[in-house]
């Protein structure tokens, strides 16, 4: 398991089983509670869900190129804009400020993104261009993103 700051005080996790089932793993690993919390799922593609990007394009090509090109502030049909993601995973960070200790969220990319967006004062398309290791630990601190823990 990759170093986690020594005063842990919960876990926050995607609903999803991906995510949820690792967060459950390391809180009870680590004696520490967990959070499962909307506000850090992956940004919601509404109908398009379970799609494939070629089941997309064939089906609903013209809200697909809507989509591609304004998608900070528009959502896929049913779905949620780069900057409704935002404001969520906002939410769910301004929360944790108030923690008596770090916080651990066990989340998706899109959700990583838009943390280093904020917290780097970055544009969506720079913070989209940043990489994220799937199941790598990115520390985040107020106003800096600290590197990649191997």
């Amino acid at each position: 398991m990759p170093q986690l700051p020594g005063d842990l005080a919960l876990v926050r996790s995607s609903p999803s089983s991906r995510a949820r089932d690792a967060a459950e793993a390391i809180a009870r690993h680590l004696g520490v509670p967990l959070a499962v919390d909307e506000r850090v799922a992956e940004l919601s593609h509404g109908d398009w869900e379970g799609r494939t990007w070629n089941e997309i394009v064939k089906a609903d090509r013209e809200a697909m190129d809507a989509w591609g090109r304004d998608w900070e502030l528009q959502g896929p049909p049913g779905g949620e804009s780069a900057r409704e993601l935002e404001a969520r995973v906002c939410a769910a960070w301004d929360d944790d400020a108030a923690s008596d200790g770090d916080v651990l969220w066990v989340t998706h990319a899109g959700v990583i993104r838009a943390l280093w967006r904020v917290e780097q004062r970055l544009s969506w398309p720079e913070a989209m261009s940043l990489d994220v290791a799937p199941l790598a630990v990115h520390g985040v601190c107020r106003g800096r993103r600290a590197e990649p823990k191997p």
